[in-house]
């Protein structure tokens, strides 16, 4: 069994073989796992900065908003703040 397995590996495809096929494919995947998490990372720390801690009187919402964002996004109201953030 184990030399079927074996004798498997070893055909040829092409130029490469089935195990260095296998092995290429392992390496890619792999490396596009990486880099979606390494971009997604770097999206949220980038969105942090320009986003701010807000509330809303009326409805009582309480979130993470950009900094320019001038309505309420539960409720609609104009009425939203900006919460100043504590200073040690």
């Amino acid at each position: 069994m184990l030399t079927q397995l074996q004798h498997f590996l070893d055909r040829p495809v092409g130029q490469m073989s089935v195990r260095e096929l296998i092995l290429v494919g392992v390496v890619a995947g792999i490396s596009i796992i990486v880099v979606g998490k390494v971009r997604r990372y770097r999206l949220r720390k980038g969105l942090a900065a320009h986003t701010v801690e807000m509330r809303c009187p009326d409805c009582q919402w309480r979130g993470r908003a950009g900094r320019y964002v001038r309505r309420c996004p539960k409720c609609g109201s104009g009425a939203i703040q900006a919460i100043q953030p504590e200073r040690s």
